[in-house]
């Protein structure tokens, strides 16, 4: 969705300068906000999902409690983000049990 959102931004920003819009016109420069908004929320749910793919990997065999508490702030933030937080949610659980396990 957020791809065809930045094509379709794009395209009428071609279209807009094409026609004779000056770059500094107002509606240019929302519309170049918003291409910019997008870029950046789209960049940052890569990189949470990232970062909780790298914590559900570190969590994956006997985690600490460190390991869980920072799988739980991965997914948090993922969520946050409306990222799919499925797998990260029952990695959570496992790291959770196997702490509790250990005490």
């Amino acid at each position: 969705l957020a791809a065809r959102d930045i094509q379709a931004i794009d395209a009428a920003l071609g279209s807009a300068v094409a026609a004779g819009c000056s770059k500094e016109s107002d509606e240019i420069v929302e519309a170049g906000k918003a291409r910019e908004a997008i870029v950046a929320e789209e960049q940052a749910k890569k990189e949470a999902s990232d970062a909780l793919t790298e914590a559900m990997a570190k969590a994956a065999d006997d985690p600490s409690d460190e390991d869980a508490a920072a799988l739980r702030k991965c997914v948090e933030q993922a969520e946050a983000l409306k990222v799919d937080v499925t797998e990260g949610r029952a990695a959570l659980d496992a790291a959770d049990a196997a702490c509790a396990k250990r005490k």
